[in-house]
């Protein structure tokens, strides 16, 4: 059975808001005066890389990830798949701006076969994605690193090395 999921807009709804705002601010002194060279510089590489963070946002927007029980499909202008028994690495990593370690996101990759896929937790149905993935490559003898397997505990799959609840 396929089961398919994909970013909501209120889930990315953030991304886009920052994105253009970045674009705007930087835009802003082009509007009134013409900056100095080197201040223009600076604003342009500024707007372009908050463009390019719009154009991420857009890409994950539309991108879908299909799980079936041979593998997982990531597909947004060009589809890109892995078997689960191609998979080498698999590591759940959780990132957070906060001192506190609060207000943070964790990040699924997957590699094999020169091949890298990420996921974030901003998907909707990511613990089931990180779920069937844990349990499909454990299958593989992978060995799990205690980062990930922290993680995988958070968000309640236990430790797959253990055949818990995965």
């Amino acid at each position: 059975m396929n089961r398919e999921y994909g970013y909501g807009f209120s889930d990315l709804s953030g991304d886009y808001f920052r994105s253009i705002i970045g674009i705007l601010i930087a835009a802003f002194p082009f509007m009134f005066v013409r900056p100095v060279t080197f201040v223009a510089v600076i604003m342009i590489v500024i707007g372009a890389t908050f463009a390019l963070f719009l154009v991420q946002t857009l890409v994950r927007h539309i991108s879908r990830i299909i799980l079936d029980p041979h593998g997982i499909s990531l597909v947004t202008v060009v589809e890109r798949r892995m078997d689960w028994s191609a998979v080498e690495e698999f590591s759940l990593a959780y990132f957070t701006t906060w001192r506190s370690g609060a207000k943070g996101w964790m990040q699924l990759k997957l590699r094999g076969k020169g091949k890298t896929m990420r996921i974030v937790s901003k998907l909707e149905g990511f613990n089931e994605i990180v779920g069937a993935a844990a349990a499909a490559v454990s299958t593989n003898g992978l060995a799990f690193d205690e980062a990930t397997i922290q993680n995988l505990s958070a968000l309640g799959l236990g430790d797959p090395n253990e055949n818990s609840r995965i």
